[in-house]
């Protein structure tokens, strides 16, 4: 071989490998891009889901505030409605002729009214906590079970038989 020729096949050789190399930098950087556009998408993926369960978390949370102010209003409500009862009431059984029945329906009215304030109580007490109960369960992060390597052999095995 001559002298010439041995130097135009060096820088051949030389010119090819740094094509190859440029080439193999160039992939490896398009790699590189997709697999951060890879991870920024799963970061958005797992941050939406995580608002998500924060905003469940706070729905329900505000549900049983609600169900405890309708508990407190109810509570007030009737200690308002006892207060003007007791005071019509109470005028009625100052005369004589209206005392006896005055009482009577004191005693009938308290009842009634004690047993209604007492299961509109009850029943938001069971409709707010079963509302409240079920949004904090379905906040729950629900856990993948490990697969094993068995296991992803098989599904790759399955993928590749078409």
């Amino acid at each position: 071989m001559s002298p010439t020729f041995e130097l135009i096949l060096t820088c051949c050789l030389t010119t090819t490998g740094i094509g190859f190399a440029l080439l193999l930098v160039a992939r490896l950087r398009a790699a590189l891009v997709l697999t951060r556009t890879s991870r920024l998408a799963s970061l958005e993926i797992r941050t939406r889901l995580s608002t998500q369960r924060l905003n469940a978390i706070l729905i329900a949370e505000n549900a049983q505030l609600i169900s405890k102010g309708i508990d407190q209003g109810s509570l007030f409500l009737q200690a308002g409605h006892r207060v003007v009862s007791d005071l019509t009431l109470g005028i009625l059984q100052l005369i004589p002729a209206t005392r006896d029945r005055a009482q009577l329906i004191r005693e009938t009215h308290n009842a009634i009214s004690t047993g209604l304030y007492g299961a509109f109580r009850e029943i938001n007490k069971q409709i707010g906590g079963n509302i409240a109960e079920s949004l904090k369960k379905n906040t729950k992060p629900r856990r993948k079970k490990a697969v094993g390597v068995r296991a992803r052999a098989r599904v790759a095995g399955r993928k590749n038989r078409g």
